[in-house]
């Protein structure tokens, strides 16, 4: 099901989206919780390098795969950036009391145990696009990213927690410099372990901006679910350098 027409770029019209979406969220939320200027500059700021991000995932993917359309599944991976753009707001306010206590998990989950969601609908009406599968991945880093930030916020996980959030994003780094050095980067084989380590840290991330549990289990919680996630990056890289 494809939502635009070809000379509408698709990047432009996901990024109006989110924008409608996180302004309107977020106009309701100063209403209802007088959450301050630095709150609302903080969404700002990552919503626009969430537009910077749909801009290069587009230009990266038509490249290889030519002109992408606009489908309903990625109009629903885009909802989830979405949500996940309005968590970063809660980096300058810390965990909420209250009514809103449970918001930064419920936008968390929103932002990523829906991942599945988008990925069946495109299988079901036979839209998957390259486009959106790109949009997929970069959601994904850009959730674990805030939410390993936002789990040390809240004081539910240590510092090196943020190993977590870096992890993709250093990962790529160091692909794009070895690229750079004129090493060779193997094609990276698929590994069913990798989908389902990327799945329990966002159920551990989670579990971890809720209210529900004391800060020593969130410690152990983040700690031993951690350290398979990075083995995992770390047998990657070696995977792709051939140990050269």
């Amino acid at each position: 099901m494809t939502l635009t027409k070809p000379q509408v770029a698709p990047w432009t019209i996901a990024s109006l989206a989110s924008f409608v979406v996180v302004i309107s969220v977020t106009a309701g939320l100063v209403a209802y919780w007088p959450v301050g200027i630095p709150f609302v500059a903080v969404i700002g700021v990552v919503l626009a390098f969430e537009f910077l991000l749909f801009r290069h995932a587009y230009t990266q993917t038509t490249k290889v795969n030519g002109p992408q359309p606009f489908t309903f599944a990625t109009l629903i991976t885009v909802l989830r950036g979405a949500a996940i753009v309005l968590l970063s707001g809660f980096l300058i306010t810390g965990q909420p009391g209250g009514g809103v206590a449970w918001l930064p998990a419920v936008l968390f989950a929103i932002g990523t145990l829906f991942d599945a969601v988008d990925g069946a609908i495109a299988r079901a009406t036979n839209s998957t696009s390259a486009f959106g599968a790109r949009l997929d991945v970069e959601i994904d880093a850009l959730a674990l990213l805030l939410g390993s930030l936002l789990a040390i916020r809240f004081g539910m996980a240590p510092v090196y927690f943020i190993a977590v959030g870096v992890a993709r994003y250093m990962f790529v780094a160091g692909i794009t410099f070895r690229q750079l050095r004129g090493k060779p980067v193997e094609p990276l084989p698929p590994r069913q372990s990798r989908r389902l380590l990327g799945a329990m840290m966002m159920f551990v991330v989670f579990f971890l901006l809720t209210p529900a549990i004391t800060t020593q289990i969130a410690y152990w919680l983040a700690t031993a679910a951690m350290i398979p996630f990075i083995v995992g990056f770390v047998r990657d890289w070696l995977l792709i350098t051939d140990s050269n």
